[in-house]
């Protein structure tokens, strides 16, 4: 019987996750994990090849395995518009910082802090939850997950919602607007701008971080 491309990618998938388990159990390392005192970094040095390219799989073959599981069209209107949402309001309002790392607030408690009313907060809250951003460990109780302890994310976000998001939205307007300029104040140099910084690295805390590794950058 021919083995599909679905049982392949599974196979790999298992073989990679393996081969990651085995290094943080050889070096009584924790498991990945999103709990607020989880670690922020992958624990794999860059010597370590083998490794990191096993983790790299992973996250190659469990996005093209999503992807043919949930066939063309499927695959087609999962992507979702508001996907940022939740992070821009985060960073904008400031919300993961009106209450203190470890400590527990009620939707209430951070909408009479922000200014913001307790319906858009809860809305912004579980969005973020379903991300994987922040917690809901008892209804209408936030708390934080490991992310709050990174010193270099809330700019990392703050940056790609406020300046990135926005600019990538305008490129095919300026192409209808101006379809033959080559004028940089017309043309959308703004955003290949973007592509060509992704392109080539971005220093995140004082370390390289090539365009494969901002990729697989996600709070989910």
């Amino acid at each position: 019987m021919c083995t599909s491309r679905m049982i392949e990618l599974s196979s790999r998938i298992a073989a990679s996750t393996a081969i990651l388990n085995d290094h943080f159990v050889a070096n009584h390392l924790p498991t990945p994990s999103f709990d607020v005192d989880g670690r922020q970094d992958t624990l794999v040095p860059k010597r370590m090849v083998d490794v990191k390219a096993a983790r790299a799989a992973i996250t190659d073959d469990t996005e093209e395995l999503r992807r043919l599981v949930l066939w063309p069209r499927d695959y087609l209107m999962s992507y979702s518009a508001d996907e940022l949402l939740s992070q821009h309001a985060i960073t904008r309002f400031r919300l993961a910082h009106l209450f203190p790392v470890g400590g527990e607030a009620t939707f209430g408690e951070i909408a009479a802090i922000s200014g913001l009313s307790e319906t858009i907060v809860r809305q912004i809250i579980r969005h973020s939850v379903v991300k994987d951003i922040l917690q809901e460990l008892r209804p209408g109780v936030v708390s934080h997950n490991s992310l709050a302890k990174d010193t270099v994310i809330d700019d990392r976000v703050s940056a790609n919602c406020q300046e990135f998001w926005p600019a990538v939205a305008q490129p095919c307007d300026s192409m209808a607007r101006f379809p033959e300029s080559e004028v940089q104040s017309e043309t959308m140099s703004g955003s290949l701008f973007i592509f060509r910084f992704l392109t080539e690295f971005l220093k995140i805390g004082g370390k390289e971080t090539v365009l494969s590794d901002v990729k697989r950058f996600k709070f989910h």
